[in-house]
């Protein structure tokens, strides 16, 4: 395949995307608990006039009393402060702890309901995380509101992850990320806390947001990864807790390894707060070895992040994660920049995360204990309904000749 000429590569993403890069952010690159929370709680205790919270996992702990003193003490200080759950992922979370939201004048809302005779959407999940605050500053990653994601990923009990904070333009697809989800509350969409300031340029960074919604068929999460795919020219690098996969996305991967590009996964290891989905995973990380693809286990304990860098120039950072569920069913957020600095340090975390991983030898994989592949292949057999099976691919090519040619017919050295 021939070189993009100056430029190409990211309109090619902008294209696929359909969300186009802007300029002058600012990104900062948060890594695990103690930096990610640090921030979150500092920037509610600052906010002056809104903060907006959506977030999919949030579990009692001190973690979350803290936040939620954050947050119910910038209610009592004149804060419009709206925070919006999803019903699954917020489960375990405390009542005593909403009603003194409530009580301090936070808005507390929850989303898509279990308790419900729209029984299609009940597998349908809000899996974002976003806290904008001032309409100024904005926070997205992989962390959950929990015990597990304190600290800095120095044991089992504390996990890795990756967030970003950013100020400029992009906050404002961040806002909509939560606007979108926010419209579907009886609470007013906008209050006079909404001054809708001038975009401010504090940085030199290129960014858009992705906001994959969920539908049926494959969302924008899947065509942010496949465009970040498409145009790798030297290498890929993936971070993501499990990999599951439709036939499609592995061909797409295999076909970005036999064209000259190393591709690199790294996933957790032994230490998983989800056991099912990791032996779900496993068929999957064995068709990634047979293709080429090298893949690591993450030692010390899990590995929850979800960042993909290209080139050392491109990278998305957010909530998707390399899993036929987060590119069909599930709402996503994240950010896409396209910036050599904070590329590089990601891929600088990544090079370090490698130092406390195992790589997988194709050999030694396909050699495991026979129980072990029996139990995968039933895990990922009694998954597939619940991840978006069947529902990623709305066409059919007519053959799988057909297919052949018209990819044959699309080479551009023809």
């Amino acid at each position: 395949m021939e070189e993009p000429g100056p430029g190409a590569t990211r309109r090619a993403v902008e294209t696929l995307l359909g969300a186009p890069f802007e300029e002058g952010n600012a990104v900062q690159v948060l890594h695990d608990g103690d930096a990610v929370f640090g921030a979150l709680l500092g920037e509610v205790r600052a906010a002056a006039r809104s903060v907006d919270l959506l977030w999919f996992v949030w579990e009692p702990g001190p973690v979350t009393d803290e936040v939620v003193g954050a947050l119910a003490d910038a209610g009592r200080r004149g804060v419009r402060v709206r925070v919006l759950l999803d019903s699954f992922g917020a489960l375990p979370v405390e009542r005593s702890r909403v009603r003194a939201l409530r009580s301090a004048g936070c808005t507390v809302a929850f989303y898509k309901p279990l308790l419900t005779r729209r029984l299609t959407t009940i597998n349908r999940r809000l899996h974002r995380r976003v806290l904008v605050c001032d309409e100024q500053v904005g926070l997205t990653g992989g962390t959950g509101i929990a015990q597990g994601w304190t600290g800095h990923a120095q044991d089992p009990d504390h996990y890795r992850d990756t967030a970003v904070v950013v100020r400029g333009p992009a906050v404002t697809g961040l806002r909509t990320a939560f606007a979108q989800a926010w419209q579907q509350t009886p609470y007013p969409l906008v209050t006079p806390a909404d001054l809708f300031p001038p975009v401010r340029r504090p940085g030199d960074t290129a960014a858009a947001v992705l906001r994959a919604s969920s539908q049926a068929g494959w969302n924008e999460a899947a065509l942010a990864v496949r465009a970040l795919l498409l145009v790798a020219r030297h290498r890929v690098r993936v971070t993501s807790p499990y990999v599951r996969l439709a036939g499609r996305l592995h061909r797409l991967l295999a076909e970005t390894v036999a064209r000259g590009v190393q591709v690199q996964v790294l996933v957790t290891g032994d230490h998983s707060d989800r056991p099912v989905i990791q032996w779900q995973s496993e068929p999957h990380l064995g068709r990634l070895l047979d293709a080429g693809v090298e893949v690591w286990t993450y030692r010390p304990t899990m590995m929850h992040g979800k960042v993909v860098t290209v080139d050392g120039r491109l990278a998305m950072v957010g909530t998707t994660n390399l899993d036929q569920r987060s590119m069909t069913l599930n709402e996503q957020v994240g950010l896409v920049v396209d910036d050599a600095r904070v590329t590089g340090e990601l891929d600088d975390r990544f090079d370090a995360d490698l130092d406390r991983s195992d790589r997988l030898d194709p050999g030694e994989w396909r050699g495991r204990a026979r129980w072990r592949r029996l139990r995968a292949t039933l895990a990922d057999r009694a998954g597939t309904p619940f991840r978006g099976a069947g529902g990623e691919g709305l066409t059919r090519p007519g053959s799988a000749r057909a297919a052949r040619r018209a990819a044959e017919a699309a080479r551009p050295d023809r």
